[in-house]
């Protein structure tokens, strides 16, 4: 692919993100304004102070700020990245925290308990107005985006399994050539310049900086898929010492003040959680139990921080003494035990 290619291919890129935010923040607004209409008509007289100022472009603006955020957070505005599905659930999720949360605030503004009635229904037109818009933008994704020529460059066999994994996703990625790492250079540069990105997957360090400057320097797209040191690097402060960049990796984890608070977010979170969730996790246990009779969950050894042992426990989701040998067998496509 030559330069001019690769220009108009950013350009590209930088069209769709830009579309993206369009999006969003158009979905964020009609799901503000279905609010404030439900506010309007069902809420806004039941209070002490029945906001006809401009108190209600705060209600509203409150509510837009909260749902963005946890639509932002839970990746639920990656149309097209992610799989229509996946965005879907992650926008239910996070429609029903923001509608319970929100429901509790016009209590606590008009001093008693509203009817939850008009609630339900908001939910029910947010998760229908939620499932048509992201499906529609994924299609407009899909419609405008080619998936990627990509070739892949691969240290061992092991990491050929990426591409099963991409293969699953051909609406997005389409790896159409292989080439091991090993390979002469002169020959992997050619085929780098002949595909719309490169795939580098477990290269030993010295041969993977080589591919990684000539992609950055030929404006070629290049994934890596990191390794142990990597992701290291990427929670290091950096230091810079005169016109010497430095890295610093201290290893000794979060602070205490950061595992508190982390704690303390994990456990107000789920709390919320549980509320909207708690009737969805009795419909999945008896549709469980009603499948085959078996247990509802299914307990697991797990180690945790200072080696640590617990138990967790999770719907199961195969059959009865699917690991009856006790050995750990990860699900593959198809699997019968499922």
């Amino acid at each position: 692919m030559n330069n001019g290619s690769n220009i108009k291919q950013n350009d590209s890129n930088d069209i769709k993100y830009f579309i993206r935010r369009v999006e969003s923040l158009l979905e964020v607004g009609l799901l503000s304004l279905i609010y404030f209409l439900m506010w309007k008509y069902n809420y806004r007289d039941q209070g002490p102070f029945p906001y006809y100022g401009r108190g209600k472009y705060i209600l509203v603006g409150v509510y837009a700020i909260f749902i963005f955020i946890l639509f932002y957070y839970s990746d639920s505005f990656k149309f097209g990245y992610l799989k229509a599905a996946d965005a879907v659930m992650g926008q239910y999720i996070a429609l029903i925290i923001v509608n319970v949360v929100t429901y509790f605030q016009l209590c606590l503004i008009s001093n008693f308990m509203l009817n939850v009635v008009p609630m339900l229904i908001l939910t029910l037109i947010d998760i229908a107005t939620a499932t048509c818009l992201v499906y529609l933008f994924t299609a407009i994704y899909h419609h405008f985006y080619v998936p990627k020529d990509m070739l892949m460059i691969y240290g061992t066999k092991q990491a050929v399994t990426l591409k099963i994994k991409m293969n699953v996703r051909t609406d997005k990625y389409d790896v159409s050539k292989m080439m091991s790492c090993d390979e002469d250079m002169e020959l992997l540069q050619n085929e780098m310049m002949k595909h719309d990105a490169v795939i580098i997957n477990d290269v030993h360090a010295e041969k993977r900086n080589d591919l990684l400057k000539f992609c950055y320097q030929n404006k070629i797209r290049a994934y890596i898929v990191p390794k142990i040191s990597d992701i290291i690097l990427q929670g290091a402060e950096e230091i810079t010492l005169f016109d010497t960049p430095l890295l610093l990796v201290k290893g000794n984890g979060p602070t205490l003040i950061q595992l508190m608070v982390k704690r303390m977010v994990d456990i107000i979170l789920c709390l919320i959680a549980m509320i909207p969730g708690l009737p969805i996790m009795l419909i999945v246990a008896a549709a469980i139990k009603l499948e085959d009779g078996g247990p509802v969950f299914y307990k697991q050894e797990r180690v945790t921080k200072d080696e640590r042992r617990f138990n967790i426990l999770k719907f199961r989701s195969m059959i009865v003494d699917a690991e009856k040998a006790g050995i750990s067998m990860p699900a593959v496509d198809h699997d019968p035990r499922i």
